[in-house]
């Protein structure tokens, strides 16, 4: 332990230095990217026998990743070009350091002493007639899943379906998944257990691939994986794998784009010197930001009312909030960019910048620590739905985080009051037929 102190120690001595070197030289990665780098290498030793934030971990680090062609070949992220100045991606660079730190800050070696499934701690007894009920109710919502969008197979442009998918296909495909863990826990034989919950994720994947709706597939193969593989393969291999599933995602999203697949391209299409990818606008859309903040054209105001829209986001349907309370609505008529928000841009503007984001990764750190440690179900079905949801909220919607695993507390509690009203109904009618019998 006394090692981990000096080692979290030294890393957080280096945040006045990043910080420094940041506003006042355009070199500033030279220092800043190495230290994320140590500081990631360090996260994926305490938390390696944690294999979920293993692979939360590598997904944000491969973000970060699409800035070295940017410093080192001097490749443009995304075609758009207003805020391609280097200043901007420096700080956006800032913001990995603060996030890694603050999970630095709050690794706990202990809890990660031995490995463990957050999966093992669930286990949700429930009438065969309420499974039924629900494996049902699934069935019906992956019907109408089928029903939204088409298929970008069987389409003359793949692209334009794709375009067309993210128009029409509503939140009903993050929804659907929470039945599914909470059908997959509740069933007792394995070989049940397993043919079922593959059968539901192998049908909500299929939506996914076939609408192009990448982000919305990934939470399914997290899912699979906790249920099924979590702790079965050592780190290094799931490390691997999550790399080939990296890339396995970004040939999807070629082949939805129509483009060449070779292994360059699984980058990001490179034009000239402009390296096009979703990577990119992302990290495009995070240096804009920061292009916005400097011309005052995001006001302070603006901030506050992204803040309290994060709120309303709670109890009030998003289609309902105008777009300028909402993030990343709130830069379609600022900022051209690829779409999305990542999450650490979000964070900035809502939470006070950079130490907001420091903040945030210590508490998801502390939070993580704290699932492991206790072992309470319903805390781990949260923070197995954070989880699976993790590319969602830090690539789309950050307010994912929030609004999911609300939904997931309030249908633990609705399942909780269906199965003592089954029991109750049989009790009330065992107690009638033992009176018959009386008579």
């Amino acid at each position: 332990m006394k090692n981990h102190r000096v080692v979290k120690l030294f890393f957080f001595l280096t945040a006045p230095v990043a910080l420094i070197v940041t506003f006042w030289s355009a070199s500033s990665y030279q220092f800043v990217l190495p230290v994320v780098i140590w500081m990631l290498l360090y996260l994926l030793f305490v938390y390696r026998n944690t294999q979920p934030v293993v692979i939360m971990l590598i997904y944000v680090f491969i973000y970060c990743c699409y800035l070295i062609p940017y410093y080192q070949r001097d490749l443009q992220l995304s075609q758009y070009s207003l805020y391609q100045d280097v200043s901007n991606y420096n700080m956006v660079l800032l913001q990995f350091y603060f996030f890694f730190l603050g999970m630095v800050v709050s690794a706990d070696p202990r809890i990660n002493s031995e490995r463990s499934q957050v999966i093992g701690d669930i286990e949700i007894k429930l009438p065969r007639l309420l499974t039924g009920v629900m494996i049902v109710f699934e069935l019906i919502l992956i019907w109408l899943l089928f029903k939204q969008g088409q298929n970008i197979f069987y389409s003359p442009s793949r692209y334009e379906a794709y375009r067309s998918n993210l128009e029409v296909v509503n939140s009903l495909p993050l929804f659907a998944l929470v039945p599914v863990i909470f059908i997959s826990v509740s069933i007792r034989k394995k070989r049940a257990r397993f043919f079922v919950t593959t059968l539901l994720i192998g049908l909500l994947s299929l939506f996914a691939v076939t609408r192009g709706l990448r982000m919305v597939l990934v939470p399914y193969l997290y899912l699979y994986f906790v249920l099924f593989f979590d702790a079965r393969f050592r780190t290094r291999t799931i490390i691997a794998f999550t790399f080939v599933g990296a890339f396995l995602i970004l040939a999807l999203n070629l082949f939805k784009g129509g483009a060449e697949m070779t292994p360059l391209n699984l980058f990001g299409e490179v034009a000239g010197n402009i390296l096009i990818s979703h990577h990119a606008d992302m990290l495009y859309t995070c240096a804009g930001v920061f292009g916005l903040l400097k011309e005052g054209m995001i006001s302070f105001g603006d901030r506050i009312g992204l803040l309290m829209g994060f709120i309303d986001e709670m109890v009030v349907p998003p289609q309902f909030l105008p777009d300028k309370v909402k993030y990343p609505q709130i830069l379609v008529s600022l900022l051209p960019n690829g779409g999305g928000g990542f999450f650490l841009s979000a964070i900035h503007l809502m939470f006070g910048g950079y130490l907001g984001i420091l903040v945030f990764g210590s508490f998801l750190g502390m939070f993580l620590n704290y699932t492991y440690d206790r072992h309470q179900q319903l805390l781990s079905m949260v923070w197995l739905v954070v989880f699976c949801f993790s590319p969602r909220w830090m690539s789309y919607d950050f307010h994912t985080i929030l609004r999911l695993p609300i939904f997931t507390v309030l249908f633990y509690f609705l399942l909780v009051m269906c199965k003592w009203c089954i029991y109750r109904l049989g009790s009330i009618r065992t107690g009638v037929f033992n009176n018959e019998g009386g008579h």
